[in-house]
């Protein structure tokens, strides 16, 4: 495994390359499907309208591999490793403590 870093963006997504979609609580719940998917790369969040759930969309690729599908998208939250090799569970496991303790 390389050493790389978590990322995320807020009012962004990746289009194109959902493979999964499903309704969540949090961003968190989205990540743990993330990881339990091998094919999974990267993920997008976004509110369903009625600020309770989230809609998690479980992509097969990630923003450096189509640069030219990640767009801007208000209320949309990208979340991905630099390289998509990487183990999400160690990535994701530290950004969500980073938040934590903020």
């Amino acid at each position: 495994m390389r050493i790389t870093s978590c990322t995320f963006h807020s009012d962004h997504v990746l289009l194109g390359h959902v493979m999964d979609k499903a309704d969540v609580d949090d961003e968190f719940e989205c990540q743990l499907k993330c990881i339990a998917n091998n094919s999974c790369k990267s993920f997008n969040v976004r509110s369903d309208g009625n600020n309770s759930n989230h809609v998690c969309e479980l992509n097969n690729k990630t923003r450096q591999m189509k640069p030219d599908d990640f767009k801007w998208l208000k209320g949309s939250t990208y979340y991905g490793s630099v390289e998509a090799s990487y183990n999400f569970l160690v990535c994701f496991k530290n950004l969500y403590l980073n938040l934590l303790s903020q």
